[in-house]
């Protein structure tokens, strides 16, 4: 910014501050502000020190006998020329006194008047009054350094100039925090809960605003703390009870996404004509750097980091489903599960199906094994191997008066509703009803009866943030490919020997919730929908086949797309 534009700038903030500048001037003001971020940052500084001296009982914009224009374009030329003047000359080194002795100079000199200009004169009052100022600035306005929040969490944080770690307290008034990459969390005194996703750089200017340069941020706000805000380069969000997310990146553009509540997005369209709009739940905003207009974008339900658990290796980004397939291959529901990965139902050992040997097995009696390898999966079984009540949980819960099987079931329980190869089948995926379930568009658990799988929601619910888990649906079907014979090595004729069939039961603390017996290859799929209670602990579904039916060759047995799904208060 040059000098021209430096005294320009000057004069039209100083007519704003006294309400004295016309639509044209305004308009100019605006146009300058917009096209060099030098020109905000002075602006801002210059409000921010009118507003300091108000507050002490001065009074910014008083006339007094020097005009206030005078003394702004002093100032002005001052400022520009002690950036941009050319260096000094140093004097010539002076005689010393004994060279000066040496010299003969007349006794007396007569003393020559001195012209002194005004604007000397003005200069330098001006210029002591400004260096007394700025001492007098300097020691009673240096920002106060306030806690403004505490780092609650983080998830393969690398930090840039500082360097942090849990439970670290941060402050304001501190230099902008750099996060490279990773995930931070923030917990303020009031309880409003922060999540910043690097690439960002941002600082709490206060204990209720955060600044964002750039990268996302994530805020989900209690009544308490109503009233925070985040600001960037051209816009401030203010929450009014809500659950929000901001980005902005490194060219100056900003979105906000509100996912519940309300905010007010204030949009610096003008600097002084700054344009308020209400953004409620599900909208969408965005802020462009070159027009600085507002306009309404699609909402990005997982656009931002809401909460994560590194233990469980977890981003939620308000998916509204868990993956229960996922989890039997590994995973933590959100996909990061393998296909052809599960449990051995007689050890509760997990490992790729090759490890877990796909054929047909047999247990003699009714024992529960946990699974120490899966933190979301309490435990395996094989049901009704041996008269007695059946245990289904790790903390005793049973399934009473179980019919009797015959203690047999083939591979495993599965991620992915395939059919591995094995002396008498091609490996192929399994179909429901005419329709292929094909990995990983479709989401299924091959459970060949008779086995049990129990999920412990406890441990699901403290991993993501105590999730208000709703219900668990699925759908439940025998593989109608067993009536296609390009599938078989050895050609089967079902029309003449008997169609398998397959019952399931699903059990919450070990009370049943639903069933489905004698479900057969050429039946459509049933929908199952169990409501779950804050109160549940486990989960636990069972397929099987009663000993007097003699057979489950050929049963293959899957849940499609088996998920939690969580309401929208989480």
């Amino acid at each position: 910014m040059n000098q021209q534009k430096f005294k320009e700038l000057s004069l039209l903030i100083e007519s704003s501050i006294n309400g004295m500048l016309t639509e044209q001037h305004r308009d100019r003001l605006n146009e300058i502000l917009a096209s060099e971020k030098q020109a905000r940052d002075f602006y801002r500084e210059y409000i921010q020190v009118c507003s300091s001296l108000n507050s002490i009982g001065g009074n910014v914009g008083e006339h007094d006998s020097f005009s206030q224009e005078n003394c702004l374009n002093v100032l002005a030329e001052l400022a520009w020329y002690e950036k941009y003047a050319p260096a000094v000359s140093r004097r010539e080194k002076k005689p010393k006194a004994a060279e000066l002795k040496e010299k003969n100079y007349p006794s007396s000199v007569q003393k020559q008047p001195r012209n002194i200009s005004w604007i000397t004169v003005v200069s330098g009052a001006v210029s002591a009054a400004a260096i007394i100022f700025l001492l007098i600035y300097a020691n009673l306005f240096v920002p106060e350094m306030k806690r403004a929040a505490t780092i609650t969490d983080t998830y393969k944080a690398e930090w840039g100039r500082q360097s942090f770690k849990k439970q670290d307290s941060v402050y304001t008034g501190l230099e902008n925090i750099q996060l490279k990459k990773g995930l931070a969390e923030f917990k303020t005194d009031r309880g409003v809960k922060l999540v910043v996703e690097g690439p960002a750089e941002f600082r709490f200017s206060s204990i209720s605003e955060v600044n964002l340069d750039y990268g996302s941020l994530y805020s989900k706000v209690p009544v308490e703390g109503v009233g925070f805000a985040v600001s960037t380069d051209n816009s401030r969000v203010v929450d009014l009870g809500t659950e929000f997310g901001v980005s902005a990146d490194k060219q100056g553009s900003s979105q906000l996404h509100v996912f519940s509540g309300k905010t007010r997005l204030i949009s610096s369209k003008g600097w002084l004509n700054n344009t308020a709009f209400d953004v409620v739940e599900s909208m969408a905003c965005k802020v462009s750097q070159e027009s600085l207009a507002v306009e309404k974008i699609d909402l990005q339900k997982n656009k931002f980091a809401r909460h994560f658990n590194e233990n469980s290796q977890i981003v939620w980004r308000g998916e509204k489903q868990i993956d229960l397939a996922d989890i039997v291959g590994g995973g933590n529901g959100l996909g990061s599960g393998k296909q052809g990965f599960g449990l051995n139902s007689l050890n509760g050992r997990f490992g790729q199906r090759r490890t877990l040997r796909m054929l047909m097995k047999k247990s003699k009696s009714n024992k529960y094994n946990s699974v120490k390898d899966l933190p979301f999966v309490d435990g395996v079984f094989v049901p009704g191997a041996e008269d007695g009540e059946v245990k289904i949980t790790s903390q005793g819960h049973t399934f009473r008066d179980f019919f009797k099987t015959s203690g047999r079931y083939w591979g495993g329980i599965l991620n992915g509703a395939v059919h591995f190869e094995n002396p008498e089948v091609f490996k192929h995926n399994l179909s429901l009803a005419g329709e292929i379930l094909s990995f990983p568009k479709t989401k299924g658990i091959f459970i060949h009866p008779n086995q049990g799988i129990t999920f412990d929601l406890s441990r699901i619910r403290e991993a993501y943030g105590d999730a208000a888990l709703s219900s668990f649906t699925a759908q439940f079907g025998l593989s109608d490919t067993i009536f296609d014979n390009s599938k078989l090595k050895t050609n089967k004729n079902f029309s003449e020997i008997k169609i398998p069939s397959c019952d399931i039961y699903v059990l919450l603390d070990g009370e049943q919730e639903f069933q489905k017996k004698a479900q057969t290859p050429k039946d459509q799929p049933c929908d199952i929908d169990v409501s779950i209670k804050p109160s549940d602990h486990f989960l636990t579904v069972i397929t099987a086949v009663p000993a007097d039916r003699r057979t489950i060759n050929y049963c293959w047995s899957v849940l499609k797309e088996p998920v939690l799904n969580l309401n929208d208060g989480r």
